[in-house]
């Protein structure tokens, strides 16, 4: 059933839209005021990253496996820009072995060299398993990887461990480092 409405009854409707609509404005204000008010920038590069030391052992829920330590394995789990990593002096033939994911092939190239030891070897994922990619797509992938770790100088080597990884050697002037055996 309809019901007709009074005009005064019209009015206080919209008094009290009018009511709604105003407070809503004022507390979308307040609320990106708070926001602008609170922002803390962190500027990276005033963070010291400290040395290259290994934290002390069996502090906290930090485990080593024994096997690890026989072998003097060190993992180091990295976050943030390859780019950043290639200019730090700390980082200069680093790394022994590392893995590429997809998304950080596309830093394949001769600067990235730089935080590698002359033999690392460099496990670069493949796009084999994506199921949006036609088949045809995958080995272009593959053939495109092929030619930028060509270009930044590095040896495929035969029967990698996985299948879904493509395994490189890098390939730098002998008389620069000592090759990792």
């Amino acid at each position: 059933m309809i019901k007709e409405i009074t005009d005064e009854e019209e009015a206080k409707i919209n008094d009290d839209n009018n009511q709604i609509i105003e407070t809503k404005v004022e507390t979308d204000a307040d609320i990106k005021k708070k926001l602008n008010e609170e922002i803390h920038k962190i500027d990276l590069a005033e963070i010291d990253e400290g040395g290259n030391d290994v934290k002390e052992e069996d502090v906290g829920t930090r485990r080593l496996l024994k096997g690890f330590k026989h072998a003097n394995i060190k993992i180091h789990l990295m976050s943030g820009k390859i780019q950043d990593l290639i200019i730090k002096k700390k980082y200069t033939s680093f790394f022994d072995a590392a893995i590429l994911s997809i998304h950080s092939a596309n830093m394949i190239d001769e600067p990235i060299n730089t935080i590698f030891k002359n033999g690392a070897k460099i496990h670069v994922e493949t796009a084999d398993f994506l199921c949006i990619l036609k088949p045809e797509n995958k080995t272009q992938y593959r053939e495109k990887i092929n030619e930028k770790c060509v270009a930044a100088k590095w040896k495929i080597c035969k029967d990698p461990p996985y299948k879904h990884h493509v395994l490189y050697e890098v390939v730098k002037d002998e008389t620069a480092t000592p090759k990792v055996e």
